[in-house]
């Protein structure tokens, strides 16, 4: 701001200051894409039976995980029970992530009146 002022004047603090807030924000987001690429590339690599025991351990990840196994094939139904456990958990993050997988897979819903073994 120093800078801006010595040289511009008061407009040259705005226009400083400005600068400065926009650097900010594209440098600030290089560790969060960093961060998103690390994840996807390791579900990536991972084999699809190494994906769906973390599916139980790593259940705030739920919809990535299952975005990866689908994009590898498998049918949507193979997630329903699972899906399901989610949903009606005791736990309010379990099944905040579950409805959440929901929004994103609606198909992935029991459809009504067919069986839930979960029920």
């Amino acid at each position: 701001m120093v800078i801006g002022r010595r040289w511009f004047g008061w407009v040259g603090i705005v226009l400083i200051s400005l600068a400065g807030l926009l650097v900010g924000l594209f440098a600030g987001r290089i560790p969060y894409l960093i961060a998103v690429h690390t994840l996807l590339r390791n579900l990536q690599r991972c084999d699809a039976t190494t994906l769906r025991l973390r599916l139980d351990k790593e259940y705030y990840i739920s919809h990535l995980i299952i975005a990866e196994l689908l994009m590898r094939g498998e049918p949507i139904e193979s997630f329903r029970d699972y899906i399901s456990g989610l949903v009606r958990s005791d736990s309010p993050d379990r099944r905040r992530f579950g409805l959440e997988v929901l929004r994103i897979w609606p198909a992935a819903a029991h459809p009504p009146g067919s069986e839930n073994p979960q029920e």
